[in-house]
């Protein structure tokens, strides 16, 4: 789990999604920032909000900080996806 992390969420008008998890000034790499970016399709962004919406009610970015915390937990985030089959294109870059 990242201590000093932001969420963004961008619903695109095509349904696509894109979550964008930023951390800041992380020691294992010597100081640098982390951003990590998790992009669905729009088959995979409704099957996401569905299965959050069983629990949550909200805006999208809503329903996964209540799910996985304001620190976004990525092993819970991914597990969740692997276990209901939803698909995504993760990308990272450190600068």
């Amino acid at each position: 789990m990242l201590e000093t992390s932001g969420l963004m969420v961008t619903e695109n008008n095509d349904g696509t999604v894109i979550l964008e998890i930023v951390d800041y000034n992380v020691s294992e790499f010597g100081g640098s920032d982390y951003e990590l970016r998790y992009a669905l399709n729009c088959d995979e962004a409704k099957k996401l909000r569905r299965l959050l919406k069983q629990k949550h009610k909200g805006t999208l970015e809503k329903m996964l900080v209540a799910e996985f915390g304001k620190e976004f937990n990525l092993r819970e985030f991914e597990k969740m996806c692997a276990e209901n089959d939803i698909k995504y294109k993760r990308t990272s870059w450190r600068g």
